[in-house]
């Protein structure tokens, strides 16, 4: 159970970093 909430955090953060990267990348055009 523990190791599955992991899974779920770091999918969360790294989805968030990914959308954070997309939404710098389009306020530099």
């Amino acid at each position: 159970m523990e190791n599955s909430r992991r899974q779920f955090l770091t999918k969360s953060i790294k989805s968030a970093a990914l959308v954070g990267a997309g939404a710098t990348f389009l306020g530099t055009l």
